[in-house]
C-alpha cells in the first residue's frame, strides 16, 4: 500500500434546551454575543461533530462545553452540569454505546443518563486532551499536551513515542502535544504531533515521518486512510 502521508498543520452555563427549526435557521436563548457572534450560530467555535448510534448529533466547542442536537433541541452541557471541561477536541462512541469526549479537563464518558470524568487523579497522564480513538480492541488511545494515555476501561498506561527534536518552534504549543490519533486497516496507531511530524506504531517499533521525509509539515493534526490505502 503506498504509504504517502497528507497531512493538515495545526496553529498552536447552564445545560439549556432551545427549539429550533434547522441548524440554519435556530431560535435559542442567546446568552451573549461574545459567545454567539451570529443568530444561528451553535457557538463561536465548533472543533468536532459527531453522530451517535442513536442519531444524535454533538458538537464540541471550544468554550461552551458539548452541544447534543435532539431532534428539534440543542442541550448545552459545561462544567457546570457534570461535563469534565468547556473545550471538546474528540468524540468517540464505545460498543456498549456510550459516548466519550476529549476535553481541557481530561475524558469524559456519558452513558444515556449522566456524566463520568476521568483525569489526571485516575491516571491520565495530562487533563489537556487533544485526541480520542477507540482501537479495533476497544482499548482507548488518548493525546494530550504531554504524551498518550492507553485506558481500557479500568485503569491508565502511559505510552511513551519516541522524542524528537523540533526544527522550527514557533507554532508549537507544546512539544508532547499528542494532536490525532488514528488506527489504519492493518491495526497500526498513527500519531500526530505538535512539531515532531507523525509516528506509526506497528506493535512492536516505530516508524517516523517529518518533512525530511516528504511530509508537508510537521505540525500534524489529522491523519486519514483513503480506501487505496494511501495516508
Amino acid at each position: 500500500a503506498d504509504e504517502t502521508i497528507h497531512a493538515s498543520a495545526s496553529l498552536a452555563d447552564d445545560a439549556q434546551s432551545v427549539s429550533h427549526d434547522s441548524l440554519q435557521n435556530t431560535s435559542r436563548i442567546d446568552p451573549g454575543p461574545d459567545v454567539y457572534p451570529a443568530p444561528d450560530a451553535i457557538s463561536s467555535f465548533v472543533r468536532r461533530i459527531f453522530q451517535d448510534s442513536r442519531g444524535n448529533f454533538w458538537f464540541g466547542t471550544n468554550g461552551d462545553g458539548v452541544v447534543r442536537q435532539n431532534d428539534d433541541s440543542l442541550e448545552y452541557f459545561s462544567i457546570n452540569k457534570g461535563f469534565g471541561g468547556v473545550a471538546v477536541r474528540g468524540i468517540v462512541e464505545d460498543e456498549d454505546g456510550n459516548v466519550w469526549f476529549g476535553t481541557d479537563g481530561g475524558i469524559t464518558r456519558y452513558d444515556g443518563k449522566s456524566f463520568s470524568n476521568f483525569s489526571e487523579k485516575d491516571g491520565l497522564i495530562d487533563d489537556d486532551v487533544w485526541a480520542i480513538m477507540i482501537d479495533s480492541r476497544g482499548l482507548f488511545w488518548i493525546g494530550t499536551l504531554q504524551g498518550v494515555s492507553c485506558f481500557d476501561g479500568e485503569k491508565f498506561t502511559t505510552f511513551a513515542i519516541p522524542a524528537t527534536a523540533i526544527e522550527n518552534t514557533d507554532f508549537v504549543l507544546s512539544p508532547g502535544r499528542v494532536s490525532c490519533i488514528t488506527e489504519d486497516r492493518q491495526g497500526h496507531i498513527w500519531f500526530g504531533t505538535d512539531g515532531a511530524g507523525a509516528y506509526k506504531y506497528d506493535g512492536k517499533s516505530f516508524s517516523h515521518f517529518s518533512k525530511s521525509e516528504g511530509l508537508s509539515d510537521n505540525n500534524v493534526s489529522c491523519i486519514l486512510q483513503d480506501s487505496r490505502g494511501t495516508y
